[in-house]
């Protein structure tokens, strides 16, 4: 937006009225023009003046044209008229109404007048579209609040229809209220509050990432001249991400700590080996000295290795896919020096969400740490539990005393293997607990993890169901879908699509019992990170539906949105950064327990999440689009989509 500072153009003005007009110091230009060429040059003019000449020119209509055209432009009004043209004129938008009689020194007073009028207009309108640009684009909140905290300007009144309300009218969530109570706290206290950091719960903390989110604030009380308290004005950052690297700071530095002395005790036993063999091989260098010599070196190698790699890799729930459990097992079982030990693999097509190279980890740790202790002769089996998995030998099992260090959290300095293991599950969020097998043996239990227990997508019987309704889903969504050369291509807006907020647009079928779907996602034009397309089940239409989902995010790659419970918020699951198109994608429902796939052909597979949801006898299925902003909508391709109702095998 420009300011237009002393553009001047007159319409039917004397000659002498004219001159004291150009006379002006606040005048840059002055041109004279007929009465319409007024209304089409409104947008580049400081003042437009026009003189009221009926039946020729009639000021009051072409002042309002040119109010229309343009709100900021100053108006003259120049004529021969009583009280009634005055008031007619004002009403049209007119800012200085001047009777002829008075003279050309008085016009010139007038547009003197106006064109100031004008710029500060122009600058407050200036000020405004750049606050609006601002608070539109801000990746932080900043708002202006009153006295009794409702939004009078912030980012959510751009976004949203957020004027003269609360954040928790916006958004019943625990992130509302803190910011509602910290509102509360500085309008009452009457005291500025700098760079607070709060903590807020996250509802379904699991199956979301975190359990916790964290707000950087700074808020000020503001005041009228005479001192009345008029509101607050804030900034509020959402922290999460840095609080989570700090944390993971703090813990990699505590973990150093703690295994200093745990090394110090693995490592000896080897060195007083070899420095034993040593001593032996100086005065009888025979191969079995050296042997033994070299057996220590490999052993300080392997724990020097793992602590390496404990220490130095981090773990993000982006590293986190869809394993194998038998894989696993197996491709560890291969690693490690077994002699004539038995591995049991009580598993199958099972798989479990997890970084695979440190869960393979756990498993070469725990069964090294059997062969070590138990003999080259024991059996150890790995198997599954209801929500996660076990590792367990047959050998004469752990002493209580060390079962209670390793479950309380202390670090056992009897072996870095075991402390390796419970590490990794802590960092994949599980809980770990050392206790008894069947056989008496030792057993390990990681509980908490995702396992998926129904991958496979084999079907006896199937019915074809076709996508013949669509509709928006939520408050503030919109969009549309054709079907055009066998491909979707869907378009829908809404504001996000998680937690208490779902909205997008949904192109579906209803299908009775089991049901299998299928799609390319062949495009993706999206105008948000964040934005999302992808297949889902639902029980209903309201937002607050129990529902399955799986699909693309802009900016973060595969993700599952669950509703596991009416109203109970949506919860989700990312599942790797990068997103590649095409993509397949797959949602699969028997009974309550629904599965969701991935690939990259068509053919193989890849299970990426199951959950337990409950979608009544008939779900309503199909393809969603949201593209994370309320005034814009993404599109997405849909190629090769398949809608079944299905009997599995």
């Amino acid at each position: 937006m420009q300011i237009h500072d002393g553009e001047v153009a007159v319409a039917g003005l004397s000659d002498a009225e004219r001159s004291a007009v150009a006379a002006l110091d606040s005048v840059s230009s002055l041109s004279a023009v007929a009465a319409d060429a007024l209304v089409e040059r409104a947008a580049t003019l400081t003042c437009a003046v026009v003189a009221h000449d009926p039946p020729d020119t009639d000021a009051v209509a072409v002042a309002r044209a040119i109010r229309e055209a343009d709100a900021s432009v100053a108006i003259v009004c120049v004529a021969d008229g009583d009280e009634a043209l005055a008031a007619d004129a004002t009403a049209a938008g007119v800012d200085r109404y001047v009777p002829r009689s008075r003279g050309p020194a008085a016009v010139a007073d007038a547009v003197d007048a106006a064109l100031a009028t004008s710029v500060q207009r122009q600058e407050r309108e200036l000020e405004g579209a750049v606050l609006t640009q601002v608070l539109q684009h801000a990746p932080f909140e900043i708002y202006a609040k009153d006295a009794d905290a409702r939004h009078l300007r912030s980012t959510k009144t751009v976004r949203h229809d957020a004027v003269g309300k609360r954040e928790t009218d916006l958004f019943d969530e625990p992130r509302s209220e803190v910011i509602e109570r910290e509102d509360r706290s500085v309008l009452e206290r009457r005291d500025s509050m700098e760079g607070m950091l709060s903590r807020y719960e996250v509802d379904a903390s699991d199956i979301d990432d975190h359990s916790a989110g964290w707000l950087r604030s700074w808020k000020y009380p503001w005041y009228e001249a005479d001192g009345t308290l008029c509101g607050l004005v804030g900034f509020t950052q959402d922290v999460t991400g840095f609080q989570e690297t700090q944390q993971e700071l703090r813990r990699k530095n505590d973990l150093l700590s703690k295994f200093a002395s745990v090394v110090t005790h693995d490592l000896r036993n080897p060195l007083n080996v070899a420095n034993g063999n040593l001593d032996l091989a100086r005065e009888d260098p025979a191969p079995k000295y050296f042997d033994a010599i070299d057996r220590a070196l490999n052993r300080i190698d392997e724990i020097i290795d793992d602590l390496v790699r404990l220490t130095r890799e981090s773990h993000s729930v982006a590293d986190e896919e869809p394993v194998r459990v038998a894989d696993a097992a197996q491709a560890a079982w291969d690693t490690v020096e077994t002699a004539d030990a038995t591995l049991q693999i009580r598993a199958g097509d099972e798989v479990v969400r997890a970084d695979e190279g440190p869960f393979q980890q756990i498993l070469e740790n725990l069964f090294r740490n059997a062969v070590e202790h138990v003999g080259p002769d024991v059996t150890v089996t790995v198997g599954l539990t209801d929500d996660g998995f076990y590792v367990a030998d047959d050998g004469p099992g752990l002493p209580a005393d060390l079962r209670q260090r390793l479950n309380t959290g202390e670090f056992d300095t009897g072996g870095l293997g075991l402390n390796i293991a419970r590490t990794i599950a802590d960092r994949h969020g599980w809980a770990f607990r050392a206790g008894e097998s069947e056989s008496g043996g030792a057993r390990f239990d990681f509980s908490g993890s995702l396992l998926v227990r129904r991958p496979c997508t084999v079907s006896v019987d199937r019915e074809p169901v076709s996508l013949d309704s669509a509709t928006a889903v939520g408050e503030f969504a919109s969009g549309d879908a054709h079907l055009e050369d066998g491909r979707w291509i869907v378009s829908g807006s809404g504001r996000n699509f998680w937690r208490t907020v779902n909205e997008f647009y949904f192109v579906y079928g209803a299908v009775e019992g089991d049901v299998d779907i299928v799609a390319r996602l062949a495009g993706f034009d999206a105008p948000r990170g964040k934005s999302k397309a992808g297949l889902i089940a639902r029980a209903g239409l309201d937002e607050g539906s129990p529902h399955a989902y799986v699909g693309l995010t802009a900016g973060e790659g595969a993700e599952t949105l669950w509703q596991l419970e009416p109203d109970a918020g949506t919860q989700s699951r990312t599942f790797e950064k990068e997103t590649t198109l095409p993509c397949w994608l797959r949602l699969k429902r028997s009974g309550d327990t629904v599965t969701v796939f991935r690939s990259r052909d068509g053919e193989d597979w890849e299970a990426l999440d199951e959950q337990t949801v409950p979608l009544g006898d008939e779900a309503l299925v199909g393809l969603a689009v949201c593209s994370h902003v309320e005034d814009e909508a993404a599109t997405a391709t849909f190629e090769d989509v398949s809608l079944d109702a299905v009997t599995w095998e």
